[in-house]
């Protein structure tokens, strides 16, 4: 039986979570003899093709398509016109521009369109009412996936059909971690002692405020560690500043946005994800690969990955206490350090691979292509007029 052919399609804001799992998704189905292919928004007002240059380093096919704003009709006839021309089968989509236009791109043709919602971060008033609209526009989709049940929870509250649902685990190469290079204690010329990790966006979703205040009380016992986050947002400022009101500026290090990710997560003895909210963020699936001890969240996917005491320790979203007092027991505990490392490979080597992520979307691809669904008769902008 042929492989369907599939554009992943995305707009960019950097190389994070989603990005990083559409370039997995579709670098491993490629390996499984599916014509795959990674479509990129070429965004006028704010270019960011991180993802792009990311793809064509790894030898993908890369599409851009320049869009000058909001609803640019010329963009829609652009993917559209890919569509087409690509005999494309299934186009997958991620995020909330990508979803409206690729919706509107499809409308007519035989393309099937499938979604993942990745999550609905921040709590700003337009970032909560992008979301709303998002999942508003989910129903008329042929399938959506989503990364966790919570995710999958909020789709159905806002009436997305539970029978067009799935939950798929977000994957990753292992191998991609296994010969990373330590290099941030030389770039850093740091002080000879442990180094914290943070690897995603510099965002209020992520509270990395906690995180600083909580390496305060930590160098107060243990003055050699070092804090490095790797990322860039729009809470960037506030953390620098908050790093020099805490006096922890000479400790805390700002690396902005890396590519070459194995190399910092091996150059970490501990990784943290403070995070208020998330999905099944690849960041732990990421450091799990490179074998390093995780302190996470009790939020979202994250208790279905790590195992509390056993493969990383979870602390309640936003308690700083507690945040301090995992870490603080990790980086006196080397042992424990290199025992949760090991714990935590194997679990993502078993489960979490993108191997096993491909094949469960190619599934998903089959089951759409051999279906019809009643309801992808209108999209949600014709179906307000009737």
């Amino acid at each position: 039986m042929s492989r369907p052919s599939v554009l992943q399609l995305i707009s960019s804001g950097g190389l994070y979570g989603a990005e990083n799992m559409a370039l997995e998704l579709t670098r491993a189905l490629l390996h499984l003899g599916c014509p795959a292919s990674l479509g990129v928004f070429l965004n006028v007002h704010r270019p960011n093709l991180q993802v792009a240059d990311a793809a064509r380093s790894q030898g993908l096919e890369v599409e851009l398509f320049e869009c000058q704003g909001r609803i640019d009709r010329q963009t829609i006839r652009r993917v559209r016109d890919c569509l087409l021309r690509g005999r494309i089968d299934i186009l997958h989509t991620h995020g909330y521009k990508a979803n409206t236009y690729g919706l509107l791109a499809a409308k007519g043709t035989s393309v099937k369109t499938i979604a993942t919602s990745h999550n609905w971060p921040g709590r700003s008033l337009s970032l909560r009412a992008y979301g709303l609209l998002d999942r508003l526009q989910l129903r008329f989709f042929d399938r959506v996936c989503a990364v966790s049940e919570s995710v999958r929870h909020r789709l159905l509250r806002s009436l997305v059909p539970d029978r067009k649902i799935t939950v798929v685990r977000n994957g990753i190469d292992c191998e991609r971690f296994r010969d990373g290079r330590s290099v941030l204690r030389n770039d850093l010329s740091s002080k000879d002692g442990l180094l914290v990790g943070y690897v995603g966006r510099l965002a209020p979703e992520k509270d990395l405020h906690s995180l600083l205040r909580a390496a305060k009380a930590i160098l107060n016992t243990l003055p050699s560690i070092s804090f490095v986050l790797c990322g860039e947002g729009p809470e960037r400022r506030s953390l620098e500043a908050l790093a020099l009101q805490l006096g922890i500026e000479n400790s805390v290090f700002f690396l902005g946005q890396r590519s070459d990710t194995p190399d910092l997560y091996s150059s970490f003895d501990v990784v943290v994800l403070p995070s208020l909210t998330e999905g099944m963020p690849l960041a732990v699936l990421e450091a799990m690969a490179a074998k390093k001890a995780v302190v996470a969240s009790r939020v979202g996917a994250i208790p279905k990955i790590l195992e509390d005491g056993k493969s990383g320790l979870l602390v309640e979203p936003g308690n700083t206490k507690e945040l301090e007092s995992a870490l603080l027991r990790l980086l006196r505990n080397r042992e424990m350090r290199l025992s949760f490392g090991q714990a935590g490979f194997d679990i993502v080597e078993s489960n979490f691979s993108s191997k096993v992520m491909a094949q469960t979307y190619l599934s998903i691809y089959s089951e759409v292509l051999s279906t019809k669904f009643e309801d992808r008769i209108l999209s949600p902008m014709e179906s307000g007029r009737n």
